[in-house]
């Protein structure tokens, strides 16, 4: 046990507060490392395991720092060949709306970098030239002092083919000249056409809601 006093000097002072310091940015280092490999392996296994395509992209380069299975599936490009794109090249020129797909895009991902998570439609472009309708949804990545957007992409065609046969059918529906009646399991009428009102003389509101005995 020491109980000897001994002024420090100030030189010796100087020293203890350096060494402070350094241990100090030392442990600093060590801890923002920690939470860095933390960050992207977050990020990583977000993005392997997803069951979407999932595309990130560096705001810096404006290329896609990596892509997971589906993403490879879903543009007919290894994750090596997305990793050489950006979003303009996974586009086509333009977009149904007459839209540059490069403007549009570049909106949506300021829109995610300024902490909002667009979704919207988007037309992307395979390595076959094909034009895949899809719907995107954008959101930040902080990782480190950097940020990082990813891009969840769902191939949307059989949506539209369903959409577009149920506006078929609604049309078919209006138009013909035949008389049509939509009922449920138990025969109650859900609905009747126009010609159904002109042939019988029933107006929809004095039948729908009844059963098919009516008829």
């Amino acid at each position: 046990q020491c109980s000897h006093h001994r002024d420090w000097t100030d030189s010796e002072k100087n020293l203890f507060r350096e060494i402070g310091h350094r241990l100090g940015d030392g442990l600093s280092s060590l801890l923002f490392l920690r939470d860095l490999r933390e960050s992207e392996e977050r990020y990583r296994l977000m993005t392997e395991h997803a069951p979407e395509a999932i595309l990130v992209m560096d705001l810096e380069s404006g290329h896609f720092l990596d892509a997971n299975d589906h993403a490879e599936q879903l543009f007919g490009m290894s994750r090596e060949q997305l990793m050489q794109c950006g979003p303009q090249e996974i586009s086509p020129p333009t977009q149904p709306d007459g839209s540059s797909s490069s403007e549009a895009a570049m909106s949506y991902i300021l829109q995610a970098y300024e902490g909002e998570s667009p979704v919207f439609e988007w037309i992307c472009r395979n390595a076959q030239g094909e034009d895949i309708p899809c719907e995107v949804r954008l959101v930040r990545l902080p990782v480190g002092d950097d940020y990082r957007i990813r891009g969840s992409i769902t191939d949307i065609r059989q949506r539209k083919r369903t959409e577009n046969e149920l506006r078929q059918a609604a049309s078919v529906f209006d138009n013909s000249t035949e008389g049509i009646v939509i009922t449920d399991a138990r025969t109650n009428i859900l609905r009747v056409n126009q010609a159904y009102s002109l042939i019988t003389g029933y107006a929809p509101e004095e039948v729908v809601g009844k059963t098919a005995n009516i008829l």
